[in-house]
């Protein structure tokens, strides 16, 4: 059921404003602006009004009820796909340990179970192209629409299962398979949160990206057991068969969805130049977006002038920007964490012998928790007003966790008190990182102007995915074994001191800019 939500009362004049007031030249240019932008708009049907302002799209839930469950069902789609492929290579990867270390030393296997990049290259080929398809995704969906790029990104999928389904239990392949699923992954799930960020308008940012990623995480968390069961009784090519239905399905759901660009051209024009923020709003970055858009309305931009806006809003969004710029590094150190269970903790659990089964409830108790909490904090975050005490707390919550893992892997530990911590330490990070997932990308749209806000979500994005491959590679410098408990809490130690750092960095350089109620068209 659809829940309501106030629509925008958009190009509404003040109460108590005489339409015949006269007006300065500046604020005559701000209404020139504001209508070159709305007559920009692929479907904007609706002339300005006397006044002036544009009679804008309404934002929110009950406004567009029906797009909003089309891309909460492809989210769930999104997050099924990803488990299914994800946790049976997770397995596969802790096959490759035991048949390694198996006839050369089947007697004392610790002794040559050394962990190597190549048992999680799944994920570093995967968190790379994620990244870089990340990198510019934004800034085609700015340029194109971002239901084409939509559309591109289930294909994706399709090629992603037609590998899988061809790989013949190799594992090379299987590797070169993550490329399609890292490319799939970062154009269908970041045009999706840009069209439900679009939808729900700039004070439910972080309300939109908490859906959206909920959707997904839910689905994943609860795919993990019937991934998990597929690969117990049928094998692995059960579970990618479970591949090719999920990419069928999204890429039909998707032919449904409606571009959304206009309602980030009616928020632009509604904006204006009163932001309401804390502190004051950054100019808008770039020269040429006022020629492109103004002074030559109708003129195509050259491919220099493109990079060159890109550019820009890549440089501003890394570290230009000191608050965006370390909204990259927590998305990074978040998500390193998230290659660290996907990876070498799923194998380190499978090599204790605590069963398939319980290394499914450890990874779904993560993706679980973390979904659940997605949209309380999303919403939460908007209700406050505040970004900054939602990402420390999860930072801090990330430390716990980590502390749970090192305790599980202390010598003496009998198995149930080890899967017990284990638990806990999931927990601990699924809440964290449910915190931190849906505020850190309203954050970021936050110090962001809205026709530049693809743009800069695709290259936070491109950092924060990194942290996969990260993820996947660091354990490599740090594992002697993958039975070893003491190399499992040098892990989990460095990784916490990772994230401390972050901590500490992040209080230090975050400032708070977050839309009032009523800034930008939505009351």
């Amino acid at each position: 059921m659809c829940m309501e939500d106030t629509p925008a009362a958009a190009g509404n004049v003040p109460e108590g404003t005489p339409p015949t007031t006269p007006q300065t030249p500046a604020a005559e240019s701000a209404i020139g602006d504001k209508m070159l932008l709305l007559d920009n708009a692929a479907d904007a049907e609706e002339a300005p009004s006397a006044a002036g302002a544009p009679a804008a799209r309404q934002f929110g839930i009950r406004a567009n009820c029906g797009q909003v469950v089309v891309h909460m069902l492809l989210s769930v789609l999104v997050g099924m796909l990803l488990r299914l492929t994800i946790f049976p290579q997770s397995m596969m990867a802790a096959e490759l340990t035991e048949a390694t270390a198996a006839p050369s030393n089947a007697t004392a296997p610790e002794e040559n179970t050394g962990f190597h990049p190549y048992q999680t290259a799944f994920l570093v080929s995967f968190g790379v192209t994620k990244a870089v398809f990340n990198l510019f995704i934004g800034r085609a969906a700015d340029r194109f629409g971002r239901r084409v790029c939509h559309l591109i990104g289930w294909g994706f999928g399709a090629v992603l299962a037609a590998v899988l389904l061809s790989a013949s239990g190799s594992w090379r392949v299987i590797v070169l398979a993550n490329v399609a699923l890292g490319a799939m992954q970062a154009v269908t799930w970041s045009t999706n949160i840009f069209m439900v960020m679009d939808i729900l308008g700039p004070t439910r940012r972080a309300a939109a990206s908490a859906a959206s990623n909920a959707a997904g995480y839910l689905s994943s968390s609860a795919t993990a057991f019937l991934a998990a069961y597929l690969v117990d009784a049928y094998g692995y090519t059960a579970a990618f068969q479970g591949v090719a239905v999920c990419s069928a399905a999204g890429l039909l759901i998707s032919l449904s969805a409606k571009e959304t660009l206009p309602f980030v051209t009616a928020e632009a024009a509604l904006e204006g130049d009163d932001d309401g923020d804390e502190e004051a709003a950054p100019p808008r970055r770039h020269p040429l977006r006022a020629t492109a858009m103004h002074s030559n309305n109708h003129r195509v931009r050259t491919i220099g002038e493109e990079i060159a806006e890109w550019r820009n809003t890549a440089w501003q969004t890394t570290g230009g920007n000191p608050s965006a710029g370390v909204n990259c590094m927590v998305g990074l150190a978040v998500n390193m964490l998230t290659g660290l269970v996907w990876g070498y903790l799923l194998i380190w659990i499978k090599n204790q012998h605590l069963g398939t089964f319980r290394t499914a409830l450890v990874n779904a108790v993560y993706s679980f928790t973390k979904g659940i909490l997605l949209v309380p904090s999303g919403l939460l975050s908007d209700a406050l007003g505040r970004r900054r005490p939602m990402i420390a707390a999860g930072l801090a919550l990330l430390l716990v966790g980590l502390a749970f893992f090192a305790a599980a892997g202390l010598p003496g530990a009998e198995e149930t008190t080890v899967f017990l911590r284990l638990l806990s330490g999931a927990l601990a990070l699924g809440v964290g990182t449910g915190l931190i997932y849906p505020v850190i990308s309203a954050s970021v749209g936050d110090h962001t102007p809205p026709e530049e806000r693809a743009t800069a979500l695709g290259v936070f994005r491109f950092w924060r995915d990194l942290g996969y491959a990260a993820g996947g590679l660091l354990p490599a410098l740090l594992v002697s074994s993958v039975h070893s408990r003491t190399s499992f809490v040098a892990t989990n130690v460095a990784f916490a001191g990772v994230i401390g750092v972050v901590l500490v960095v992040y209080l230090c350089v975050y400032r708070e800019r977050v839309a009032r109620e009523g800034a930008a068209g939505v009351e």
